[in-house]
């Protein structure tokens, strides 16, 4: 049997374009073509990020993966989006993934889940009310788990 050939690792500036259900950042990568190709893309899924920050990850075998979740290294440029009560260089407790984003962001990404949802499963999403959120957002959990 032969081995997989790997290539080596690579440091790359990514985008985070949004937030998947599990609250990891994703962002999309294009290598730059070879000869005869259009380039390989390479889904990266990151934590602790929110739309539009911009991170320095480290991938290893990057051009031989169409997928990676990896920490980010650096966080190059904040969102407008992101909590700025929330240090980042402070590990993550578990059960928090959208802890980065701010509040009113939180509110409408889940609106927005809810929606698709709703409309994934063919219900009638006119009905569908505005979340109301609290006064005092901290020191509460209230999860919905909607992994399939």
């Amino acid at each position: 049997m032969a081995k997989k050939k790997r290539t080596p690792t690579e440091v790359l500036d990514v985008t985070i374009q949004k937030i998947d259900p599990k609250g990891y950042g994703f962002a999309r990568y294009v290598h730059l073509p070879t000869t005869g190709s259009l380039g390989k893309h390479l889904k990266l899924f990151i934590p602790n990020t929110v739309p539009d920050d911009v991170v320095r990850v480290t991938v290893p075998n990057a051009r031989g993966r169409r997928r990676a979740t990896v920490d980010y290294d650096e966080l190059l440029t904040p969102s407008p989006k992101r909590n700025p009560d929330i240090p980042i260089d402070q590990p993550v407790p578990g059960g928090v993934p959208l802890q980065f984003m701010a509040y009113e962001d939180q509110l409408a990404y889940k609106a927005q889940l809810v929606h698709d949802y709703l409309a994934e499963g063919e219900f009638d999403t006119s009905v569908i009310q505005p979340i109301i959120g609290m006064t005092q957002p901290y020191r509460y959990r209230n999860k919905i788990n909607n992994e399939r």
